[in-house]
């Protein structure tokens, strides 16, 4: 059982390096440097951190809401999220969601929204990425829709501040959070159903 969490471990940071490696190869074939717009600093972070609440309300509201699609799709995240997380630590929950944030918001927002910004203009970039994160994170339709949205907030928020590390950090700090969060309440809820 060790084995197969570190083995999803590895194979979770592996895929996360890979997406930062497209997006930068992808950012240099069409002129647009990944990293160009990543200005880390005391107001930008405190911004960030602000900047997550929105996306935490939104997640409590998808743990506790009784809407049977919500709760179906609920059902759906468990079953294939839950078995991945299952046993990691901590210190794993922060390495695998800074990596997702750094490396989904270099290629999301920074590859395919700079990309698509430099050709079409900011709403088609914001629209057509946040679709993109979306289906990279299908489980389903109404979870796809629902990763969309979070996709277009953070589109929005690197559209508005022109600052890269704001949604990498927003991104970052509410997977972690939402992972110990989630997996805790389920280990919890599994530890109930077995007594």
């Amino acid at each position: 059982m060790a084995l197969c969490r570190r083995l999803s471990f590895a194979l979770s940071c592996a895929l996360e390096l890979a997406l930062l490696a497209v997006g930068v190869g992808l950012g240099w074939l069409v002129g647009t440097p990944v990293f160009g717009n990543v200005c880390p600093g005391f107001d930008s972070t405190l911004v960030g951190v602000v900047c997550v609440i929105p996306l935490l309300g939104m997640g409590w509201w998808y743990f506790k809401s009784e809407l049977s699609w919500v709760v179906a799709n609920r059902g759906e995240f468990e079953r294939v999220a839950l078995p991945l997380f299952r046993g990691w630590s901590t210190v794993q929950f922060a390495i695998i969601s800074a990596l997702a944030g750094v490396c989904e918001e270099a290629f999301f927002r920074g590859a395919i929204q700079g990309m698509i910004n430099g050709m079409f203009g900011a709403g088609p970039a914001i629209i057509l990425a946040s679709i993109a994160f979306g289906l990279a994170h299908y489980l389903n339709w109404s979870y796809a829709v629902l990763t969309s949205l979070v996709g277009f907030y953070l589109g929005l928020l690197f559209s508005w501040s022109g600052n890269l590390w704001i949604p990498m950090l927003v991104h970052g700090l509410y997977d972690f959070i939402a992972l110990t969060l989630f997996v805790g309440r389920s280990a919890e809820a599994s530890a109930v159903d077995d007594s």
